[in-house]
């Protein structure tokens, strides 16, 4: 019988989630300070605001298909899917998803390790770190900042906890601690 989760402890984690969400969102706020200039977007560099703005890249529009004509004739470019990216850019729009799309997948990232360290037992603190090593590493936070962040998200949302259940070992029949050979 799986033991009983009380509602004090299931708040009591729901209390640390928050904290912890809010604290990477405070680190990330700090870093990703300029941002919050209305003169400048910061990290743009493989998603260009211009191509954002432009009409084909229009929301909610992409989301049934697009025709690509920046630069040539066009070609096919297929649809959005529904993704956190494509609903990133279609609330914020094409400059506020610009300044905060690498903050935003950092943060996921930086959520879905908390939650998978903590899966594992880890203590707080020490899931507090992993998540920070995660968010801040130099290769996931490069890429975010280079504006090519879907992969950070999709990180992220790998480390769910819901996939990482681990089963508790079985012993196979037949098998006791005195005997080695069945």
């Amino acid at each position: 019988m799986p033991p009983k989760i009380l509602p004090v402890a299931r708040a009591k984690n729901w209390n640390s989630a928050l904290a912890i969400a809010g604290l990477l969102a405070l680190i990330l706020g700090l870093l990703f300070a300029r941002s919050f200039n209305p003169d400048q977007v910061v990290f743009s560099n493989d998603g260009p605001v211009g191509g954002l703005m432009s009409d084909m890249g229009r929301m909610p529009g992409i989301f049934t298909g697009y025709w690509r004509d920046l630069n040539s004739v066009g070609n096919n470019s297929g649809a959005a899917g529904i993704n956190p990216s494509s609903l990133l850019l279609w609330l914020a729009g094409p400059v506020g998803f610009s300044k905060v799309y690498p903050a935003v997948a950092l943060w996921i990232l930086g959520l879905g390790a908390w939650s998978f360290f903590r899966a594992l037992k880890l203590t707080p603190l020490a899931a507090l770190l992993a998540a920070l090593a995660a968010m801040l590493n130099g290769t996931f936070f490069g890429n975010a900042c280079w504006g090519v962040a879907a992969h950070e998200i999709g990180i992220g949302m790998g480390f769910s906890p819901s996939r990482w259940r681990w089963p508790a070992p079985q012993k196979p029949p037949g098998w006791s601690a005195g005997r080695v050979w069945p």
